[in-house]
């Protein structure tokens, strides 16, 4: 007798029926399932976000699976929502998720799909599943062996090419492979923290069963292994640590902020550069008593909300104003040539994120990539209006396509006439030997080299 789903599996199954229709991120759905079901045990919630983010970024290969194992000649688009959003749930279990039975796994997933579609396509279901369970080690092998990049790293071949071209087919192997990894929550502990108080948060981490590990690059950063959802983390509710990827930091670190800056962040949201930068002012301070300032911009009300509720939580309103402001816009004539140092971390293809939003390389497409680049050039060309001669500007993107990173570099330095600046004394040894460019001011980080997302940094100073 087959058991009934866990409210687990069946909250998975809404979050996946719900990415479906394309109008929510992924990660954003699955944040919103958690904050909406109290009384979740830790182990439950990394369940839910382990298996739902698996079967969103897998899916082509689920679907791969599904379209071998069902031998209806039907794609599995062609299927119930409910049906094919089972399956995967279920394959995923099976071939990724080790500390699940694979009778589990099989049962649960026939249940949800009895309760939404009937009992033939459970028998449907049923059959595709335990198939599955019979020739897992030769499947494994089929997706280990493949060419199909499709199959073999659940990755769309147009990325694959462009990353070939670029790259080589040895590196372009190993960035998908490093993709395929589950990567553990990377987060920043505030600065203004005590070496003491800093011990006895990863502390409470590790007696909470999270196991921690610091990052290697930067004193405050850490990685959380087993840790599902940050609000549930000791220290998030009181503002001592927030979600940030080590590769994301650098930024701050690259902005040399000494104290009294005045900081612009363009195309601000979720705000971990915001926040990052107002930390370093907060700890920095000044002789003069001057606590320097971050205008943080985004082009949305609901994005600008986003920052702001963050801000609050890590009591940091002395050091940020936040206005909605659209970056592609000419900058106002009283806000031209006043900033210290400019952060623009623009709008991107977000090809160095894919193991932690895996759902981009579904929705991203070749197309995007010219329509992007154009985008950034526009908002370049307005926002650096803002710093002054002799300020810093920091360009960053979460990509690691050359189109939009090197080619808008090219665009800074011909058109926009901003002069490199050596990235060499502000972030750590270990990554220097990657620096590039011909002052050694542009950084790319790849997942399988540096550990950390794919992210690009390149810094310039407006003449003076």
């Amino acid at each position: 007798m087959s058991s009934r789903p866990t409210g687990t599996r069946r909250l998975v199954l809404n979050v996946l029926m719900e990415e479906e229709k394309g109008t929510s991120y992924g990660s954003a759905l699955i944040h919103t399932a958690l904050d909406r079901t109290p009384g979740l045990t830790q182990q439950q919630r990394s369940f839910i976000k382990r298996l739902a983010e698996g079967c969103i970024g897998d899916k082509a290969r689920l679907d791969s699976l599904i379209r071998h194992l069902s031998r209806t000649g039907r794609p599995p688009e062609a299927f119930a929502p409910a049906l094919r959003c089972s399956l995967r749930m279920g394959l995923y279990q099976i071939f990724y998720m080790d500390a699940v039975p694979d009778a589990a796994a099989v049962d649960e997933s026939v249940w949800l799909v009895r309760e939404a579609e009937g009992q033939r396509a459970a028998g449907f279901a049923n059959a595709v599943l335990r198939s599955a369970v019979r020739r897992k080690d030769e499947l494994k092998e089929k997706i280990r062996t493949a060419k199909r990049p499709e199959l073999r790293y659940s990755m769309p071949s147009w990325i694959m090419d462009l990353w070939t071209e670029q790259y080589g087919a040895k590196r372009a192997n190993g960035i998908a492979e490093a993709f395929e990894r589950i990567r553990p929550m990377s987060v920043r502990v505030d600065e203004r923290l005590s070496e003491s108080k800093r011990k006895e948060l990863t502390e409470e981490w590790e007696s909470s069963g999270i196991t921690v590990q610091p990052s290697g690059l930067l004193p405050y950063a850490y990685e959380l292994t087993g840790a599902s959802d940050p609000v549930g983390i000791a220290g998030f509710r009181e503002g001592y640590i927030a979600v940030q990827d080590t590769a994301s930091m650098l930024v701050a670190e690259a902005a040399g902020i000494r104290g009294g800056e005045r900081i612009v962040d363009v195309c601000a949201s979720p705000g971990g550069k915001t926040l990052h930068c107002a930390s370093k002012l907060a700890a920095a301070g000044t002789e003069d008593g001057s606590k320097g300032r971050v205008l943080s911009y985004d082009i949305s009300e609901e994005k600008c909300r986003k920052i702001r509720e963050n801000i609050l939580r890590m009591h940091l309103e002395d050091y940020v104003s936040v206005s909605v402001r659209d970056a592609s816009k000419p900058v106002p004539e009283v806000e031209r040539g006043k900033a210290d140092i400019l952060i623009l971390d623009l709008p991107c293809s977000g090809l160095g994120v894919l193991g932690r939003k895996r759902e981009i390389r579904y929705r991203v497409k070749p197309e995007d990539i010219q329509k992007l680049s154009f985008l950034q050039k526009k908002i370049l060309r307005n926002a650096v209006k803002y710093v002054r001669p002799g300020g810093t500007v920091l360009f960053s993107t979460c990509t690691i396509n050359q189109t939009e990173n090197d080619g808008s570099c090219e665009y800074i330095e011909k058109e926009l006439h901003l002069a490199p600046d050596a990235l060499t004394s502000f972030i750590p040894e270990k990554l220097r030997k990657s620096l590039y460019g011909t002052e050694k001011n542009r950084l790319q980080l790849f997942p399988d080299l540096s550990g950390t997302d794919g992210f690009f940094i390149a810094r310039y100073v407006r003449p003076v």
